[in-house]
């Protein structure tokens, strides 16, 4: 895969804050942002504890690919998920990157293990937003704000979630989200 169409020349800050201890890198791991390389750079040179997985994803995501608006401007969606101005093709409109989708690419790009890919999905950046017990353990005082998932071959599955230790929704066989009961979350 490509890298992204700026270049990194001699010179860029990209260098002095890719270096730079008080940073941390958020990263779009969609292929498009960011290619794998890309992605396992940035890991070897900020540390996994400086590493924040994110998305862009736009109100695209889950629609067929085709042209749509981004606000007042039009855009395509690519059957790669990849969201593209139409005015400027060359430019991005957005992705469709789910977080799941993020973690799993992080997870296989980067042969860490998926606690750690779910680490820098959430612990990192709670750490970083100064409220580092809101999502790194589950512990008596702490808010049962719980995903649960289920590691596949194909990628990470959202089989349910808790939100101050409420059901909200859990899937069923084939992965389907809908209400539902599960061990650790109170009724509703």
């Amino acid at each position: 895969m490509a890298a992204p169409s700026t270049s990194i020349a001699t010179g860029s800050p990209l260098w002095a804050q890719l270096v730079s201890d008080r940073l941390s890198a958020s990263l779009i791991c969609d292929g498009f942002h960011l290619p794998k390389e890309v992605v396992q750079a940035f890991v070897r040179a900020k540390s996994m504890e400086r590493c924040i997985l994110i998305t862009d994803a736009t109100h695209l995501t889950g629609l067929k690919p085709g042209k749509y608006s981004l606000g007042t401007i039009p855009v395509e969606l690519h059957p790669d998920g990849c969201v593209r101005t139409l005015i400027t093709p060359s430019s991005f409109g957005g992705s469709t990157l789910r977080m799941n989708d993020a973690v799993y690419r992080f997870f296989t790009w980067t042969g860490l293990p998926i606690a750690v890919a779910l680490e820098a999905a959430s612990g990192n950046p709670a750490r970083l937003l100064g409220r580092p017990g809101v999502c790194c353990e589950i512990a008596v005082g702490q808010p049962a704000n719980l995903v649960f998932w289920q590691l596949r071959d194909a990628g990470l599955r959202v089989k349910g979630v808790c939100r101050a230790g409420e059901r909200m929704m859990f899937g069923d066989a084939e992965g389907q989200i809908s209400p539902a009961t599960a061990i650790g979350c109170t009724e509703s």
